[in-house]
């Protein structure tokens, strides 16, 4: 997932604003656990096609970003 609706709440939390409908939000709750991370130049290409391709659509998703 590449998550526009995001943010630092204080030094130690950040928040995410998820949908539902997101497929995200589906694994959140399937798993109970997500990591954060931060893309770098290198991923740029892969991050702007995650962001735009919904998982709820495309379901290898992943994969396709090489």
């Amino acid at each position: 997932m590449n998550a526009a609706w995001t943010g630092q709440y204080d030094a130690t939390q950040i928040i995410l604003c998820l949908s539902k409908g997101h497929k995200t939000y589906k694994n959140i709750k399937l798993n109970k656990e997500f990591t954060v991370s931060f893309g770098t130049k290198k991923e740029v290409a892969a991050c702007d096609y995650v962001g735009i391709v919904s998982g709820n659509k495309v379901a290898n998703k992943i994969e396709n970003t090489g």
